[in-house]
């Protein structure tokens, strides 16, 4: 569970830049299971410290996002799915605005009639793939 020295190299680049840019960064390993190790964990959270970062790994916070991997995922363990996702999102979004006081520009109007396109256009998809995950059920 080494980190190459490539990564670590833009890795660098990329915290160097938010720094400059007064960009907060929160690590996050989003959950799967079937690739996801303790060795990992463990080399993310030594990297994170050595930058001053916090670290989430979502991999051990499976029963507070209450993922359940039949249902959440469409490989059963590697990538999540469209409700696997949403749980997640849910997650994150807590975390940002709970944590880091974030603002949820939903109503802004600024941004407000791209937000409730986008809204739009995913509930379309989630749909579409709904029926699909249903037909694949069947």
């Amino acid at each position: 569970a080494n980190i190459s020295e490539k990564n670590i190299e833009y890795i660098d680049k990329i915290i160097t830049l938010c720094n400059k840019k007064n960009i907060k960064i929160l690590m996050a390993e989003l959950p799967s299971p079937l690739v996801w190790s303790l060795d990992k964990n463990k080399a993310t959270i030594e990297l994170a410290n050595k930058y001053g970062l916090e670290f989430i790994d979502f991999n051990i916070l499976q029963e507070e996002i209450k993922l359940n991997w039949e249902n959440d995922t469409y490989d059963k363990g590697r990538h999540l799915n469209i409700y696997g996702a949403e749980k997640v999102s849910k997650y994150i979004g807590k975390i940002l605005s709970e944590k880091y006081n974030l603002p949820n520009h939903k109503e802004d109007s600024n941004v407000k009639d791209d937000w409730n396109e986008t809204a739009k256009n995913y509930e379309e998809e989630k749909t579409k793939l709904k029926k699909e995950l249903i037909n694949k059920q069947e």
